[in-house]
């Protein structure tokens, strides 16, 4: 990040995550939103005979990593393509495609501004319907909720709204 005069915010960049000694992964491609003080940094690593999940950390304004080296994986994450979207407290929602056995579903967690998981388990707001093809899109819906839009396996456009409480 640079000052509108060209000069560098930060003496040097921020290392959020990478590899450690000898585990195995890859980094999915890193997303970012802004927060008040700072930014949320999103990822989706694939360890090595393991599943994707969902990586999150926080980067305040001044460059430092608030969450550590690496960050923290949302529990019961991962499969598919991530989105990040702002819950209006500082907040960050994260919204993916989850792929197994039982066919494939949208998954929703939100992580609150002080880095803790807001909810014990994953808002599914594609439960019910008959399953989702590759497409979905989400925002934020102004009153601290999000709202999710998909493709059914169908070929119909359904939409869902998962509020602030994971409902």
């Amino acid at each position: 990040l640079l000052y509108a005069d060209g000069a560098p915010i930060w003496a040097a960049p921020a290392l959020v995550a990478g590899k450690t000694g000898t585990n195995s992964f890859t980094l999915g491609q890193p997303k970012v939103l802004e927060c008040s003080g700072g930014y949320w940094v999103g990822w989706s690593p694939n360890f090595q005979g393991g599943s994707p999940v969902v990586a999150v950390n926080r980067v305040d304004a001044d460059g430092n990593v608030l969450g550590g080296f690496n960050g923290m994986n949302l529990p019961n994450s991962g499969y598919g393509s991530m989105r990040m979207l702002p819950d209006g407290a500082d907040g960050v929602f994260f919204v993916w495609a989850a792929a197994n056995a039982l066919g494939t579903s949208i998954r929703v967690q939100r992580v609150l501004a002080n880095g803790s998981v807001a909810w014990a388990g994953n808002a599914v707001p594609t439960a019910g319907t008959t399953g989702i093809d590759s497409y979905y899109s989400a925002v934020s819906d102004g009153s601290g909720g999000v709202v999710i839009v998909w493709q059914s396996s169908g070929n119909d456009i359904l939409a869902a709204r998962v509020d602030g409480s994971g409902a």
